[in-house]
């Protein structure tokens, strides 16, 4: 399923939001378990991400990839993560822009699968989709208002 965000920074600028986006330990103390990932690789990372969508909530063992970095512009983002019977694949870009406001916008792919024992239903595939595609929405609008605070912070303006 397909995913798109964007978000107009108030306070930050495009190199702000940039090293942020590229910082893993920052990336790891907003949305995982702080521990932080481990780098595995050159721009390939393993850690553990948090997720809650009913009937699931657990950690998933997940690998990140970083591709086609153009310093502030745009990266790739690949994401792989598993916890029995959840797997999750998404691929996306981040795109950011100065025009005038600093925006940032993500485009990408979510795909969902679930293997459940017998007798536990999670609903239909389409709602079990739908959850999961709110849920990453909510994720990366929760981490792009987190940004824009921190970079309201440091340049000394109130959010």
């Amino acid at each position: 399923m397909k995913i798109n965000s964007k978000h107009k920074f108030k306070c930050c600028d495009p190199e702000q939001v940039w090293d942020k986006l590229m910082d893993i330990d920052y990336l790891s103390s907003v949305i995982s378990d702080r521990k932080g990932p481990k780098r595995i690789g050159k721009k390939k990372y393993r850690g553990q991400l948090p997720v809650k969508m009913d009937p699931i909530e657990g950690k998933l063992d997940t690998t990140f990839k970083l591709n086609d970095i153009d310093k502030p512009k745009n990266f790739r983002l690949h994401v792989r993560g598993k916890n029995g019977a959840i797997r999750v694949s998404s691929k996306g870009k981040f795109k950011l822009s100065k025009e005038p406001d600093t925006t940032v916008r993500y485009e990408g792919r979510l795909n969902l699968g679930l293997k459940l024992p017998a007798g536990l239903n999670a609903g239909a595939p389409g709602p079990v989709n739908k959850k999961a595609k709110k849920s990453l929405e909510k994720a990366l609008a929760s981490l792009f208002r987190k940004i824009d605070r921190q970079c309201c912070e440091e340049n000394g303006h109130a959010h």
